[in-house]
């Protein structure tokens, strides 16, 4: 018994120390992993940059579709992340309006990789997303696992590690 309370603080100061952190922005944007959020709950917003972070992402967060819109514009994003259900311009279309962009600049740059956040995950639910230009859908709230696994699937096998420093290689204190 003693062995094994003696070993826990050494298995919990690991993985600590292999936690990512971040890239800043600037560093994200360059490397075409700086992610926005489109995210209308104040709680949300603060748990998904958190997840985020600690899988060794930055992100920027806006408040709703038409902010995305606005931001989208005028900075080079590798992803977005949206809720499907928020005020002035839901997450479905926001990813139509996004999409509808692609097709008018076709030659500009990549689709832009789209996950939708939702609670409701039925099988009508998940093809609506799929009909809105979503290319991938998550159940709200979501797993640090399987947001990992998502942001894999659309970064690479890497995807939590690449630009990102681990806790003891970073600058901060």
């Amino acid at each position: 018994a003693l062995t094994g309370l003696a070993a826990a603080p050494v298995s919990r100061r690991k993985s600590a120390e292999a936690r990512a952190v971040p890239p800043d922005r600037e560093r994200a944007i360059a490397s075409g992993r700086l992610i926005l959020v489109a995210e209308d709950h104040p709680v949300n917003q603060e748990l998904i940059r958190h997840q985020l972070a600690l899988l060794g992402f930055a992100c920027d967060v806006v408040n709703d579709g038409l902010e995305a819109l606005a931001v989208l514009e005028k900075t080079n994003y590798g992803c977005l992340i949206t809720d499907c259900h928020m005020p002035n311009l839901s997450g479905y279309d926001l990813a139509r309006q996004v999409r509808e962009a692609e097709k008018a600049k076709p030659f500009a740059r990549q689709p832009l990789p789209i996950l939708g956040l939702t609670a409701n995950t039925a099988p009508e639910d998940l093809r609506q997303c799929r009909d809105a230009g979503l290319d991938d859908c998550l159940a709200q709230p979501t797993p640090s696992a399987s947001l990992r696994g998502h942001l894999c699937r659309w970064f690479g096998a890497d995807a939590t590690r690449q630009g990102a420093r681990t806790e003891a290689e970073s600058p901060l204190p």
